[in-house]
């Protein structure tokens, strides 16, 4: 087991506001922590700047509250998107949001995810292939309120 927090950080005063959240969690969740680009903690989204560990096994991810500009041209909706469900899962799972061109919709898994390994494991691809279609990974959050790794996907044509 490891313990990371959750640092709210401040760019303009290159600082650490507040501890946002404390958990102690298993190894492979800690790939999961660290490999989305954001964290949803309480209802706020937060898009990570940086993580690091301590000599003394302790993680850290640095965050600050999402803007807009965070995803260029996506970012509105993304966070639309993220406010439409509710549902919270036992364990962490995936979900994934297609672009339409005008919104994120939930749709199908583009494969199985049984557990936080197989999840790290697609965050480490920016391109997702199924069935000769290829979706570019654009986000990824983590709403930890919902226990849930959200994709926001497009597809590209290659």
């Amino acid at each position: 087991m490891h313990t990371i927090s959750y640092l709210e950080w401040d760019e303009t005063g290159r600082r650490v506001r507040r501890t946002l959240k404390q958990y102690t969690i298993g190894t492979d969740e800690i790939f999961v922590r660290k490999l989305v680009n954001a964290t949803v903690i309480q209802n706020l989204l937060l898009h990570h700047s940086s993580h690091e560990s301590e000599a003394s096994g302790q993680h850290l991810i640095y965050a600050a509250p999402f803007q807009s500009s965070d995803l260029d041209g996506y970012g509105t909706e993304m966070k639309a998107a993220l406010l439409e469900r509710c549902d919270r899962s036992v364990f962490l799972e995936a979900e994934f949001l297609y672009w339409n061109g005008i919104r994120f919709e939930l749709g199908e898994a583009l494969t199985r995810t049984p557990d936080a390994q197989a999840i790290a494991m697609l965050l480490l691809d920016h391109y997702l292939v199924k069935q000769d279609r290829t979706y570019e990974s654009l986000y990824t959050v983590l709403d930890d309120d919902r226990n849930k790794v959200l994709f926001y996907l497009k597809e590209v044509h290659i």
